[in-house]
This record gives C-alpha cells, structure tokens and sequence, in this order.
C-alpha cells in the first residue's frame, strides 16, 4: 500500500533528503520500486529479472 508504514523513510534518509531540498533548493524525487510482481526489483532504475524462464519478457518490465 502506496503511504503505508513500509513506505516510511529511516529518519536520518527523511533529513538527508529535506537537508538537500533546502540547500540545494532542489525538490527530492522520490523513486518507487517497481510494482510487477514478478520482477525482482533490486533496483529503482529496472528490474533485475525482466524475463520468464522460457525468455519472454515480463509485461511491463521493458
């Protein structure tokens, strides 16, 4: 669930973030991982798995 307690950032992330925003006058862009329950999202930038055992790409994963 998107806003939920295990969307919540450690404190000193949360501060880091805000830190830079105001320094930088920057807004921090937050990323999600992805949401295709069959990819392995390691990552935020792509999935580490994209493609089923028989080499079909997962839909939505490319």
């Amino acid at each position: 669930m998107l806003g939920g307690i295990s969307h919540a950032l450690v404190s000193a992330v949360e501060e880091a973030c805000f830190f830079h925003t105001v320094t930088r006058q920057q807004q921090t862009r937050m990323e999600l991982k992805g949401s295709h329950p069959l990819t392995a999202n390691y990552s935020v930038l792509r999935p580490e798995v994209s493609h089923d055992p028989q080499g079909h790409p997962y839909s939505g994963s490319e």
